[in-house]
């Protein structure tokens, strides 16, 4: 009989062979392909980096610090490249956002609104259980849905666990709705930065093109899920029959009146400042006569309450900065960023914008699928942050032959979060929900129970999502 421990050497070996195995396939085919030996080596490192992510994701950081050394070493990067495509940028403003957010929920913000907010609904399961998806995609969108998925998560299990019911699908239905509400704003998911970075996009530009789809969808996911978990609502339905909606109101905190005004004034002072980021570039460019770009002004308003947030904070303000900045996937970022800006560096990006221009004809509709496709077949295998990250130098690469891209961009996004939700890897709300799971011995979701409610909700959204935008660029030309 094999034991357990012969089991997982058995799968650590197999893993050594497909990394080995997917580097030696990716050398050969760059080979056959007559790519230059720039090509070839950075190609390489970015397919070891890549498998090495995906099969040992707890390691990634290591990965990426490799393969970021091997680039330096062999000549591929330098320095001032290595910053420049590091994307500075994006990574202050997540640690500017995580500081935030830390911040608010060191004091319990979040569960001081939910808790308001499940009074305010009764009980009612049908309409608890919507309103708990609703809430986290809003959530989501207002601050980042590795946030949202943390504190709703926790929500979901008390409140399981207070009514006696299993919280396993109540807790898969905010982690869709989750992902899917962090496209709707620039803050609300890594891709949407990404994209909002690299295509220089506003917030009224989400709140244009992205905010009604993201709402269409998510409507669309909680009526699903509503009729997919029945039974589970059932059993909620019962539960809250034997609870007292006081109970529920007294597992959280209060909070006192002058921090709730502190509280309010980081949220709605940081989601304002985002919103109209546009507009006080262009106030404060009016008023000095020059031009201010707006990304810096979306740069400067997180910075601006992370800063009055530590003030605030005082003597912890150490603490928030050391435990709730993740240090550790902000590092890992910088490493893949540059990864990847090294394949525009060679050439790569230039190929594969080649190779779909002309499969495409040069048509820009048809590109525009192709695009969106790709990233959205690639999104669940390889993450969504790495998939829109791999693609968007390929995007700046098309926009050389002369085709506007602005379109491209809201493709990535959609492919990169809709698509996200078939597989619990696809993207990074979805991974941390199944570590929660696991650390607090919640329980487990099936592989197959996932991307089984993942074919249902992920393929519609996105089939939505692309006609519209088609419809809307390509057909109606709005």
């Amino acid at each position: 009989m094999i034991s357990l421990r012969e089991v997982n050497m058995m799968v650590r070996i197999d893993k050594k062979i497909i990394y080995f195995g997917v580097l030696s396939v990716i050398i050969i085919l760059s080979v056959l392909s007559g790519l230059s030996l720039r090509q070839i080596v950075s190609l390489a490192v970015f397919a070891s980096l890549i498998a090495g992510t995906l099969l040992y994701w707890n390691l990634r950081l290591p990965f990426g610090l490799i393969g970021v050394s091997m680039l330096l070493m062999l000549g591929l990067l330098d320095i001032s490249t290595l910053i420049a495509f590091a994307h500075i940028d994006i990574i202050i403003f997540l640690i500017a956002m995580m500081t935030i957010i830390g911040y608010l929920e060191e004091a319990h913000f979040f569960e001081y609104i939910t808790i308001r907010i499940i009074r305010i609904v009764g009980t009612n399961a049908n309409r608890l259980v919507a309103i708990l998806m609703a809430l986290s995609a809003v959530f989501s969108a207002l601050v980042d849905e590795v946030t949202a998925i943390l504190f709703m998560a926790a929500m979901t299990w008390e409140i399981a666990r207070l009514y006696n019911t299993d919280p396993l699908n109540l807790i898969l239905g905010i982690t869709f709705t989750t992902i899917i509400g962090g496209s709707a704003t620039v803050v609300g998911d890594p891709v949407a930065i990404i994209v909002a970075f690299e295509g220089n996009l506003t917030m009224t530009d989400f709140l244009r093109w992205a905010t009604p789809i993201t709402i269409l969808a998510t409507i669309y996911i909680i009526w699903i899920m509503l009729k997919l978990f029945k039974e589970n609502i059932q059993d909620l339905q019962e539960g809250m029959k034997e609870v007292k909606l006081e109970e529920v109101s007294e597992l959280r905190y209060q909070i006192e009146p002058n921090q709730l005004r502190k509280l309010w004034f980081i949220f709605l002072g940081t989601v304002g400042g985002i919103v109209i980021h546009k507009q006080i570039a262009d106030l404060l460019g009016y008023i000095y006569n020059a031009y201010i770009s707006p990304e810096t002004i979306l740069l400067a308003i997180p910075l601006i309450f992370s800063g009055i947030a530590l003030l605030f904070e005082k003597d912890h303000a150490h603490d928030i900065i050391v435990h709730k900045v993740d240090w550790w996937t902000l590092t890992f970022f910088m490493a893949f960023f540059a990864s990847v800006g090294t394949l525009k560096l060679v050439g790569i990006t230039n190929l594969i914008a080649g190779y779909i221009f002309n499969l495409a004809g040069g048509n820009d509709n048809i590109i525009f699928l192709l695009v969106t496709i790709i990233v959205g077949l690639l999104s669940p295998v390889m993450d969504n942050v790495l998939a829109v990250a791999t693609f968007s130098p390929v995007v700046h690469s098309i926009a050389e032959v002369g085709i506007n891209i602005f379109p491209l961009w809201w493709g990535l996004l959609f492919g990169g979060v809709f698509m996200a939700l078939l597989t619990p890897v696809g993207a990074t709300a979805s991974i941390v929900v199944m570590g929660l799971l696991e650390r607090r011995k919640i329980g487990t979701i099936a592989m197959r129970q996932w991307v089984k409610v993942g074919v249902i909700t992920a393929v519609p959204s996105f089939i939505m999502a692309v006609a519209i935008l088609y419809l809307r660029f390509y057909i109606i030309g709005l």
